[in-house]
């Protein structure tokens, strides 16, 4: 007996606890399939629970999808109640419709039927349209209330920490909030008496001020609060509309005059303020090399007790792990040094990559050869169905079915040749240029850009360097390193494929 898939939807938390929406959705789906001599399993029912219609990107839909997909040769069909319950957009409709015809199976409204007949699916695109139509009035509709509520000077969004939604005139509005309305107005007060942004938000965070949640307030956080007009009684929602931010009726934290003192505080203090970088040109080593424990290092400026600045690499989790910059770059060098390419090592690579290239072209022109080859066979047989067609030996629907699938056929095999390399005789000089660096690393390291630094580095050395007693440690090297270190020792591990390089003498 075929399966039947039953999706039912609610589009609200409370219809879910609810539940007599999703048991009649669900009743009148069994009694449909039950009708069409089709089963319904526990496994064949998905619910989405207080989800929007809005997108295809529901939690049980994505579900039902997938087991429709994994079972297509046993379910039947798809039932939902109507179409406002499977999608409220008509092209999501339409990737839907065509993902299940796909795979043969039926979607069907309990109570919107419709045929696979050309009425039928005008009568789907008007129910889907409709749906859509509906959804998209509602949104208008929602969007000019709340613009009409802030005209009036109403906060009307979720309110901002030290704020509390309260209805004033049965008009919802917002109001200061206790003590965290409290906490923020001290907050201001020590930004404007001098405090740091960081040190008035220890002195908060020591009086209890936290968020809602009971966590912290981290100080990102406590940076938007004291940028945010709203604590000065002011509106930024929909300021598109009133061309600037609308003065509320709702009762302030702080007095307009304090916030733009603060404001005034805090653009000096930012303007003054170090750009943090990331990575810099005179710290190349900064989170390459670490710590004994794999800390990476951070690096900075220290000032002596003569204001002098001097540069030091340190790790922050570790105590007393100051490393000038001089020691560590010098012991730097010299790993750079100790890995050079041996000259013996840097003719083989030269001899295997240009061998492998060669093979590898003569084997990317054979594919473009077939791939060119079989496409003229699929246009041949393009034009064979529409003489068929022509001669009425077949009808127009198998004609566009068979082109349809030719043409796809087609478009793959133009995709793929476009992505096989041709061979380029600059080869020789790429490779040239890549060996000359292994063989002076140290050289080329410091004639790079940071960027490319920073990548060299690595490369070479993946996992990065451990420094300890004024020398770096055994790390993971790269593959060219280890290669160099295993011809060194003695017998050679490369290994060349017969009919590609030559055979190297062990």
């Amino acid at each position: 007996m075929p399966i039947a898939v039953l999706y039912n939807r609610v589009s609200t938390v409370r219809q879910a606890e609810k539940g007599t929406s999703l048991d009649f959705q669900e009743k009148e789906g069994r009694k449909l399939a039950t009708t069409a001599g089709e089963t319904v399993l526990p496994e064949s029912i998905f619910i989405d629970r207080g989800e929007s219609a809005k997108t295809i990107d529901r939690t049980e839909l994505r579900k039902m999808m997938q087991y429709v997909e994994a079972h297509k040769h046993e379910v039947s069909t798809v039932y939902f109640y109507d179409f406002s319950r499977f999608t409220r957009d008509s092209a999501d409709f339409h990737v839907l419709r065509a993902f299940f015809k796909r795979l043969g199976v039926r979607c069907v409204s309990v109570t919107q039927p419709t045929d696979d007949t050309p009425e039928g699916r005008f009568f789907e695109n008007m129910y889907v349209g409709m749906a859509q139509l509906d959804n998209e009035l509602r949104a208008l509709k929602s969007r000019n209330g709340m613009v009409s509520a802030v005209g009036e000077g109403r906060y009307i969004s979720r309110p901002t920490l030290g704020f509390i939604r309260v209805r004033v005139l049965n008009k919802a509005t917002v109001a200061p909030h206790e003590p965290y309305a409290g906490h923020i107005r001290h907050g201001f007060e020590l930004v404007e008496h001098g405090y740091t942004q960081t040190e008035a938000l220890a002195v908060l965070t020591g009086e209890g001020f936290t968020r809602l949640n009971g966590k912290s307030v981290c100080i990102k956080y406590w940076n938007k609060i004291l940028h945010n007009p709203v604590y000065k009684g002011y509106i930024r929602a929909f300021a598109k509309e009133y061309g600037k931010p609308v003065k509320g009726t709702f009762e302030p934290i702080v007095s307009e005059e304090l916030f733009d003192r603060v404001q005034a505080i805090l653009a000096r203090q930012n303007k003054c303020a170090p750009k943090y970088q990331k990575q810099r040109a005179d710290f190349p080593l900064r989170r390459f090399a670490t710590c004994p424990k794999g800390h990476r290092f951070t690096a900075s400026l220290s000032k002596g007790r003569s204001g002098q600045r001097y540069p030091f690499y340190r790790c922050n989790i570790c105590p007393k792990s100051n490393v000038a910059k001089a020691e560590i770059e010098k012991a730097f060098m010299t790993i750079l040094e100790q890995s050079c390419m041996d000259e013996g090592l840097a003719v083989l690579l030269r001899i295997a990559i240009e061998e492998n290239w060669k093979a590898a072209g003569t084997a990317n022109e054979k594919r473009r050869q077939e791939l060119e080859k079989q496409i003229l066979s699929l246009k041949g047989e393009q034009e064979h169905f529409a003489r068929k067609n022509f001669a009425q030996v077949l009808d127009d629907d198998t004609t566009r079915d068979l082109v349809a699938k030719t043409k796809k056929a087609i478009t793959e095999c133009e995709q793929e040749l476009v992505l096989i390399p041709r061979t380029s005789d600059e080869i020789g000089h790429v490779v040239e240029y890549g060996i000359n660096i292994m063989r002076n690393p140290r050289v080329a390291w410091e004639a790079f850009s940071l960027t490319h630094k920073l990548r060299f580095q690595s490369l070479l050395f993946p996992e990065g360097l451990p420094f300890a007693d004024g020398q770096f440690g055994t790390a993971k090297k790269a593959l060219i390193l280890q290669t160099k270190t295993a011809h060194l020792v003695g017998e050679s591990h490369l290994v060349t494929p017969r009919g590609v390089e030559p055979r190297l003498q062990a």
